[in-house]
């Protein structure tokens, strides 16, 4: 296995190395708890070592603390964790508090600066640990990026065939009729989202002079503006709202107006009257609320909305 002359030094065969003047076999040159790199025998990492090839990590794979050699060619810890935390010291210890302020735990244990470019964060958890006033991030698909990153490109409005066909409508008044159709008797909140404008049957109606409907996205938006339209009932225009509030939210309860309109010359048959809403932040909920001084009645035929969302 090995080879030796005048002019050079001791050459070993492969899978062994010089060791007091012998080749000896690399795994059996270490010691419990050392792996053989090159010449030298370096002790496994509790966290993670710097073994580079799989017969280095096989080295180190111990009951006790299994490894597993990794694509990027390190050998890390093979322990499992419960949702929330990551290998420390071969311990599990909760991700945001096992890192300290501007830092962030990647999946294999290990802790990292917050850079204020694109970061390696593969969660909302994670990506919430840097988000701060200097830096703000967000998620955009699996990556959390500088807000200043984002790519925002135009929403197309989905054409609703249900309460729940894309996110979640609610309002606060009860259906009038059923919810799964749009007829003479049966007005529910999906029929203004449906893409049909001036329908006598296509509408939200509700015999009350205030309500509101809330809009839970699957997606967060940027909204600019949005359209509110009347039905074609000649003889019931004074059913349309008298004024109109848009808030936005991120979490359902806290809300922020984005725009509103008010002292309004009613529209004619199948006319919008169109909110401006000048908001940079972007939301997951929207909320209309309506109030009507001519009647105890709302009608709704279609709420048009353009927006922006995040590129995925």
């Amino acid at each position: 296995v090995a080879s030796c002359n005048a002019s050079g030094p001791l050459t070993c065969a492969s899978g062994y190395t010089v060791q007091n003047g012998a080749c000896v076999e690399n795994v059996s040159a270490c010691g419990t708890g050392e792996f053989q790199s090159g010449n030298s025998c370096v002790g496994c990492s509790y966290i993670y070592g710097v073994a580079s090839t799989a017969e280095e990590c096989a080295a180190c794979n111990g009951t006790d603390f299994p490894r597993v050699l990794m694509d990027n060619g390190y050998c890390y810890l093979k322990l499992t964790c419960a949702s929330g935390y990551t290998v420390q010291n071969g311990a599990c210890e909760e991700y945001v508090s096992a890192c300290g302020t501007g830092k962030f735990r990647d999946s294999y244990g290990g802790c990292y600066s917050c850079s204020n470019t694109s970061g390696y964060v593969s969660t909302a958890e994670l990506c919430a640990a840097c988000d701060n006033t200097d830096y703000p991030r967000t998620m955009s698909g699996s990556q959390c990026i500088l807000a200043s990153q984002q790519t925002w490109v135009t929403w197309t409005q989905p054409a609703l065939t249900s309460n729940t066909s894309h996110g979640t409508l609610s309002a606060s008044v009860a259906t009038f009729g059923n919810d799964s159709e749009c007829t003479a008797g049966s007005h529910p909140i999906w029929c203004a989202f449906d893409g049909t404008v001036g329908s006598m049957s296509s509408k939200w109606f509700t015999p009350n002079a205030s309500a509101y409907i809330i809009w839970q996205l699957p997606v967060q938006l940027k909204v600019s503006s949005i359209g509110f339209y009347t039905t074609n009932e000649s003889g019931h225009l004074n059913r349309f709202p008298t004024s109109i509030t848009v808030y936005g939210s991120n979490n359902g309860s806290d809300w922020t107006q984005i725009g509103s309109k008010s002292s309004y010359t009613q529209p004619s048959s199948s006319q919008a009257v169109t909110v401006t809403c000048n908001s940079g932040t972007s939301y997951q909920y929207l909320k209309f609320d309506f109030n009507n001084t001519n009647k105890n009645e709302l009608a709704v035929s279609e709420i048009k909305i353009t927006a922006q969302k995040l590129q995925n």
